[in-house]
C-alpha cells in the first residue's frame, strides 16, 4: 500500500517536472527572428573614450565568434531600454539597440581584421511558431502604441559561410533582469482587459485585484483549516493538541482577516477622479519602497507578491487544511507539497538565472 502511494507520488512529481519542462520549452523553443528589410546602416558616432575601450575589447578578441558576445556585453552596458532613442543619455528602443551593436560589431571586425565579416542592422518580425508576436501585440496595443509594436529591429551577422540572427534588446533585458518588465506589463495587460470588462480604469482595476480581491482570498483558503481543526475536536474528543490547534488556526485566520482589512483601509477607492489616483500612487509608492529594502526591482517585486506569493499561500494553506483534516489522505498531502516544492524551486531558479 505504501509502494502504491509513493509510486504516485513519484509519478505526480515527474509530470510536473516534465510539464514545467514542456512549458520552458513551448515558449522559448520555437521563438525565431524574420528579416523584412534592411535599417540605414549609419554607423553611430563614437567618443574617443568608447574608441579606446573598443581597442582596449578587440585586444582579447581571439575568434571572429567572440565579436557578438563582446559588442552585446558593451551594449548592455551602455544602454537602457526606452521608448524614444537617446543614445547620447544611453537611452535606446530596440532600432537604436540595434544600430549601436552593429557599430560596435563592425568597430570590432574592423580592429581585428575580419573582412569577410559585417553585421548589419535589420527590420523584421519575432514569431513564435507560426504566430507573428508583433502582429498579435499590435492588435492588443493601445492605437497609441500600434506603431512602436508593429515590428521589431534586430541585427544580422554575416561570417565567411554563415549568417546569424542576434537580438541586442532581448539580451540587454534578461541580463540585467529587465525582462521581468515583459512579464509584469503582460499580467498588467490582463488587468487592463480585466477592467475594461468589469467597466473599471487601470488604476481602479488595480486597486480591486490587488488590494481587495487578493487579500479576500487569501483569507478565504485559511477557512478550510479551521473547519477540519472544528472536526478534530468534535470527532477525536477535546485533545489539547487539537485545541491548541483550533485556537492556533483562529488566530491566523484573523491574523489574515486583519491584514484585508488593513489594505482595504489603506487604498480604498473613491468616487473622485483624483482620489482614485493618488491611491494608486500611493500604493506603488508603498512596493517600490518595499522593492529598494529587498534589494529587487518594482516589476519583481509584484510578480513575488501577486504570483510567487499567491500561489505559496494557497499552497500552503492547502497542505495545512489536509494535515488537519480528520482521516486524512497522508499521501495527498506529500504528493500536494512535492508539486508545490517543485514548482517554488523551478520558479526560484528561473527568477535567479533569467
Amino acid at each position: 500500500m505504501l509502494l502504491n502511494k509513493t509510486s504516485r507520488i513519484v509519478s505526480i512529481a515527474l509530470v510536473a517536472v516534465a510539464a514545467l519542462c514542456g512549458m520552458y520549452y513551448a515558449v522559448v523553443s520555437p521563438m525565431r527572428l524574420v528579416w523584412k528589410a534592411d535599417r540605414p546602416n549609419t554607423p553611430v558616432a563614437l567618443t574617443p573614450v568608447e574608441r579606446l575601450m573598443f581597442d582596449s575589447v578587440a585586444g582579447c578578441i581571439a575568434h571572429e565568434r567572440e565579436v557578438a558576445e563582446a559588442a552585446l556585453e558593451i551594449t548592455g552596458k551602455k544602454l537602457e531600454f526606452a521608448e524614444r532613442n537617446d543614445l547620447f543619455n544611453g537611452k535606446a528602443n530596440c532600432v537604436g539597440y540595434a544600430r549601436y551593436f552593429a557599430t560596435v560589431c563592425n568597430y570590432l571586425f574592423e580592429a581585428k581584421g575580419f573582412k569577410d565579416c559585417a553585421a548589419r542592422p535589420v527590420v523584421g518580425y519575432v514569431y513564435w511558431g507560426r504566430f507573428n508576436l508583433c502582429e498579435v501585440a499590435r492588435d492588443l496595443a493601445p492605437k497609441a502604441y500600434e506603431n512602436f509594436v508593429k515590428d521589431h529591429d534586430f541585427v544580422i551577422i554575416t561570417y565567411a559561410e554563415e549568417v546569424e540572427h542576434i537580438d541586442p534588446t532581448f539580451h540587454d533585458l534578461w541580463r540585467d533582469g529587465t525582462g521581468w518588465k515583459i512579464i509584469f506589463g503582460i499580467l498588467c495587460g490582463c488587468l487592463y482587459w480585466v477592467g475594461t470588462l468589469l467597466g473599471l480604469d487601470y488604476y481602479e482595476v488595480s486597486i480591486v485585484m490587488c488590494c481587495y480581491v487578493w487579500p479576500v482570498i487569501c483569507t478565504l483558503s485559511t477557512l478550510p483549516i479551521l473547519c477540519h481543526l472544528l472536526k478534530r475536536v468534535r470527532v477525536d474528543g477535546h485533545e489539547a493538541k487539537w485545541v491548541a490547534g483550533l485556537v492556533t488556526s483562529i488566530l491566523y485566520t484573523m491574523f489574515y482577516a486583519f491584514c484585508t482589512g488593513y489594505f482595504i483601509s489603506s487604498y480604498h477607492l473613491s468616487s473622485v477622479p483624483g482620489e482614485i489616483a493618488a491611491t494608486f500612487n500611493k500604493c506603488v509608492h508603498d512596493l517600490t519602497d518595499l522593492a529598494q529594502w529587498l534589494g529587487v526591482t518594482y516589476a519583481v517585486v509584484n510578480l513575488i507578491i501577486y504570483v510567487l506569493g499567491f500561489v505559496f499561500i494557497l499552497a500552503f494553506n492547502y497542505m495545512l487544511a489536509q494535515w488537519v483534516k480528520p482521516r486524512r489522505k497522508l499521501g495527498r498531502l506529500i504528493a500536494g507539497g512535492i508539486i508545490a516544492l517543485v514548482a517554488g524551486t523551478a520558479s526560484v531558479l528561473l527568477v535567479c538565472f533569467s
